[in-house]
This record gives structure tokens, sequence and C-alpha cells, in this order.
């Protein structure tokens, strides 16, 4: 078997001058930002030449064609994609890209995200689904992990990251995000030879067993279950958490309303809604899966939410 990229000779990308004109730009920019944040990519048009034919994962240093020998930055070459290489740092860096560099950055984010809900349980309003790494935001695009529980769903858009995964797993494992990784990865990934997919399945699992098809986890103390690898997104719209306790406290504020959820999906805002007083709400969904999820979720949280089970 191949050895892991970070110990693969790394490739030279050599890019237009007006590429490296825009990654100097995008290079300031981040410099300048406290988040240190950057969507700085490569496009395949863009590439001159590269120093050798490199795998999917390979570590990349742009240089600009024609230019001299400072590097533009680092990232991950992805001969796969239209989006050549997606940079993980601009300009030299002394810290070389490889597993250590990738354990911190997981390290990183999921002390960020854990911080965030360590004290959600106090008053009865546990999360224990949420983000854990966020793609460019952490540091590293194209790759977004979602917690469900003692799951963490680990779900690549770019074929680069998948020589990286089992590395990945371990360290989320060991950051302490979940006991239990699983992969998913995008529609075009999935379509690849099983070659290029380096053998790995949509909702294969890297850590501990295989995923059952309900998953269960908290948000704000109340009970859900998702199937990470059949249903939309990761399994669930973590990103709508906010506003779901925001229809809740809506709820709160008036006299029992009446709430129509349309395009549902598995009754998350119906559930809120419901928590929050509402008399009366009604779920419309195109998927039969989806609205038989929205009932059971009802059904789980009537027993311990007098509210819900009130509701109609």
């Amino acid at each position: 078997s191949a050895p892991p990229p970070w110990e693969q000779r790394r490739v030279a990308v050599h890019v237009s001058r007006a590429c490296a004109a825009r990654l100097r730009a995008l290079g300031y920019e981040a410099a300048h930002d406290p988040s240190g944040f950057t969507t700085a990519v490569v496009y395949e048009s863009e590439v001159a030449r590269c120093s050798y034919t490199a795998r999917a994962g390979a570590v990349a240093v742009i240089f600009a064609e024609g230019g001299d020998r400072a590097p533009l930055g680092v990232g991950l070459f992805d001969p796969l994609s239209p989006v050549r290489v997606r940079l993980l740092a601009h300009g030299a860096t002394d810290t070389p890209v490889d597993a250590a560099w990738v354990a911190a950055r997981v390290a990183a984010a999921t002390a960020e995200r854990a911080a965030l809900f360590a004290d959600a349980g106090e008053g009865g309003e546990e999360t224990t689904g949420y983000r854990v790494v966020n793609g460019e935001h952490d540091g590293l695009p194209g790759l977004v992990v979602d917690r469900y529980g003692d799951v963490a769903v680990a779900k690549a858009y770019a074929a680069c990251w998948l020589p990286w995964a089992g590395h990945i797993a371990d360290a989320l494992v060991t950051a302490g995000a979940a006991p239990r990784v699983a992969l998913l990865t995008s529609r075009e990934i999935a379509r690849l030879p099983a070659a290029d997919r380096l053998g790995l399945e949509h909702g294969a699992a890297l850590h501990g067993p295989p995923l059952e098809p309900s998953v269960p986890f908290l948000e704000h103390g109340l009970a859900f279950r998702c199937d990470p690898v059949s249903g939309q997104k990761t399994g669930f719209f973590l990103d709508q958490r906010d506003n779901r306790r925001r229809a809740r406290d809506l709820c709160r504020g008036m006299d029992g309303p009446r709430v129509l959820n349309v395009f549902s999906y598995s009754g998350g805002f119906s559930l809120y809604a419901a928590d929050g007083g509402a008399r009366e709400v009604v779920s419309v969904d195109a998927a039969p899966r989806a609205v038989a999820d929205a009932e059971a979720h009802f059904e789980a949280n009537a027993r311990r939410r007098p509210a819900v089970a009130a509701a109609r």
C-alpha cells in the first residue's frame, strides 16, 4: 500500500500569474484576519505545470510560474477535481503539513465547539448534536465533521481528504469528539471508481462499529434521531439549531398558537414549537420517512416534555 500522504514527496504546483496575484491578495487578507479564515483554492485552469503526477491528498506547494521561488502557499492536491489545490496555509510555513498538523487542527476545533455546550446540560438543555469541524473556518477546507451523540460523522467534499480519513478519525477520537467515527462522501466522490476512493464507501465506519440506521442525540434537551448515511446533510440540519430555539421562544410568547411547518423533514421546528406551548402543530413533507421520523420524535419527547404531550 502507498505511504500516507504526509510521507510522500511534495508536489510543486506552478500557477498562472493571475492566480499568483489572487493568492497573494488572499494571503494578505488572511494575515490581517484574526480568525485566519481562508477560502483560497487553485483551479485546474490556473495550473501551468506540476513537478510530477501526484495522487489525491498529496501535499502541494504552490509557486508562481516564471516568478521567484517563494512559496505562495501549501495545500492538498486533488487531480480528480476542477479545484486542483485547496490551501491549508498561505506563504511559506515552518510547520510541516503532516499528521500532527491535521491532528492539531482537529483538536482545536473539537475543543472550541465542546466549550460552547459545556454548561448547557445544567438547565435541561443538553446538546450532543453539533458541528465539530467547519471546513475552511477551521483550516480544513472540504471537510466537515458533525457530532451526533457518541458518533462523529466526517463528510469529505473533496477526494484529497480520503487518504487522510483514518488519521482524521484517530484525531477525532483522541480529541474527545466522539468514540465512534463514520465517513460520508459527496455525491461526486461516491461516483468515482473504487480505486480512486481507496475502497472507502459512503457510510464506512472508520472507528468503532458500523452505524445504525438511527443515531440518537440531544438538542437543547429535546431527543432526536437521525440517519447520517441516508438522511439530508449529515443526517440533520444542525445549522438551524438556533432558529429552532427561536421558534420555541416565539411560541412561548403567545397563547397556545397553531403552527404549520411546511417542508418539515423530521419535524425539528415542529417539535420545538410544541415544546414552546403550541396547541396544534401540522408538519408537511413529501417524504414518508421524514413524516414517520417526525412522529417518532413527538412520541419520544411526549414522555418527558408535558408541552409536547399536550400538543395535537
